[in-house]
This record gives C-alpha cells, sequence and structure tokens, in this order.
C-alpha cells in the first residue's frame, strides 16, 4: 500500500512540474523551423527549472513557489539594469554618456516592429 502512496506522490510531482514549466518558463512558447531548435529550448526550459529549484545566489531566502522565483529573477535583473544606469551616470560625463546611450537604443527600436530599449548597458 505504501508503494502505490509513493507511486503516487511521484506522479504528482511530474505533474506539478510540467504544469511549473508550461505556466511559468515558456515550454509551449516555441515556433521553430527546425526540431534541433525545438529540442534546445526544451532543454534550456530544463536547465532554467534545475537553476531555478537549486536557490542560486541574490534569492531571498524562503522562496518556495515559481512564481515567487519569477518576481524574484525579474527583480535581480531589473536591480541590475539600474545599477548599470547608476554606474554610467557616475562616471565622468555620465549624463552625456547616457543620453547618447538612449538615443542610439530609441534609433535602432524605431527601424525594429517591437519597443525594446536595445543597447542600453544591463538592460
Amino acid at each position: 500500500m505504501s508503494n502505490y502512496f509513493l507511486q503516487m506522490y511521484l506522479q504528482w510531482r511530474i505533474e506539478i512540474f510540467h504544469k511549473e514549466i508550461k505556466m511559468f518558463l515558456g515550454f509551449e512558447d516555441v515556433s521553430a523551423k527546425y526540431f534541433s531548435s525545438v529540442m534546445s529550448h526544451v532543454h534550456w526550459v530544463y536547465c532554467a527549472y534545475i537553476l531555478l529549484n537549486s536557490s542560486p545566489p541574490g534569492f531571498p531566502v524562503g522562496v518556495k513557489s515559481m512564481a515567487q522565483k519569477q518576481l524574484a529573477v525579474n527583480k535581480i535583473i531589473e536591480n541590475k539594469g539600474l545599477s548599470a544606469v547608476n554606474q554610467l551616470l557616475t562616471q565622468a560625463k555620465g549624463t552625456q554618456r547616457l543620453k547618447a546611450h538612449i538615443q542610439k537604443a530609441l534609433i535602432g527600436c524605431s527601424s525594429s516592429k517591437h519597443l525594446v530599449l536595445c543597447g542600453l548597458p544591463g538592460f
């Protein structure tokens, strides 16, 4: 009987794994021409899952759910972007350099189909 419960528990963990990689890591969000590209996407999603569940450095203690982990990663990325802007502003002629980076990014974005800040350090 205990073997049955163990099997059910493992099956439940597998179902939770599939739900989390679909909801939070974009497992189903792949459109590729070649099968090898799809396989690469699957492997990268699995790597991301493993990394998020291994409590990487910079993660707050006690983060359990995948949604909380995703928010923590977004906050880390945002802080790195702000740090890069702060570092640029503290350099000699930092405001002029930041203005040049922003203008370069805006020129690059005006020719692209989507509005993404490209060319800024840390973004």
